[in-house]
């Protein structure tokens, strides 16, 4: 996959890719819909978004925002025809994001959750940077792909590092993995150490057109925690702004 500074996912417009499953790493953070984009500014403390759209022949769409209440799991659906589309994110729990599509229909779903954590050095520390580890769990699933196209996809970035790392099916199958790695944190002059994360769960569906007498359900499913697993030196701490566990 190549950077991209901004990515519509139309309906009409699903390209075909093989592979059985990529991983990627770009240097922008994007929300992938239908008709939608933007991004994650900083400071953004957290946020829960969903998106969705399915299209048969009128479009039918759903967007959703809480950056309020952090307990509470925002989702939503649309259907059209042949098409659906659901959407779940949460901070504490999981963003789910799942499609369906045959006969010539199409649609996509989204799950973001944003999280910003404090990174709290142990006292007598007076170093510019610090080196911290995190993993993410994440499943995938996709069918139906033949005559129709999909893509189940999970991601997690960091804001304010630049940074975002994804991995994606776009053939039938399943994947059930961890998202991980290192990176360094430079301290900021009023706010200290700071760090806006971001995971996504996204998910696409597209039956052919005009559609095989007998062609199958296109389903793809995507899973992703909203609060992943920090791994920081001895004696650090962490605090995330929402008040959710941080380890």
């Amino acid at each position: 996959m190549k950077p991209m500074k901004c990515r519509y996912f139309l309906i009409a417009s699903f390209v075909k890719r093989r592979g059985i499953m990529k991983a990627s790493r770009t240097t922008v953070l994007a929300f992938a819909g239908c008709v939608l984009c933007c991004s994650t500014a900083w400071p953004q403390s957290f946020s829960t978004s969903i998106h969705g759209t399915a299209n048969t022949c009128t479009a039918m769409q759903y967007a959703k925002t809480d950056t309020k209440d952090i307990t509470d799991t925002i989702s939503d659906s649309c259907t059209d025809g042949s098409a659906s589309a659901t959407s779940t994110a949460s901070l504490d729990i999981s963003n789910i994001a799942i499609a369906t599509a045959q006969n010539g229909a199409g649609a996509t779903a989204q799950g973001i959750a944003t999280q910003t954590a404090t990174l709290i050095p142990p006292k007598g520390f007076t170093g510019k940077t610090v080196l911290f580890s995190y993993t993410d769990i994440f499943a995938l699933s996709l069918s139906g792909v033949g005559p129709g196209i999909g893509k189940a996809e999970a991601c997690i970035g960091f804001v304010n590092l630049g940074d975002r790392t994804c991995h994606y099916i776009d053939t039938n199958g399943t994947s059930k993995n961890t998202i991980h790695g290192t990176y360094k944190l430079t301290k900021l002059p009023v706010s200290g150490f700071k760090l806006t994360i971001e995971t996504q769960a996204y998910a696409e569906a597209a039956g052919t057109a005009p559609p095989p007498p007998t062609e199958p359900l296109v389903a793809a499913k995507a899973i992703t925690r909203g609060n992943p697993t920090l791994i920081l030196p001895k004696g650090w701490k962490c605090k995330y702004d929402s008040g959710t566990p941080c380890p």
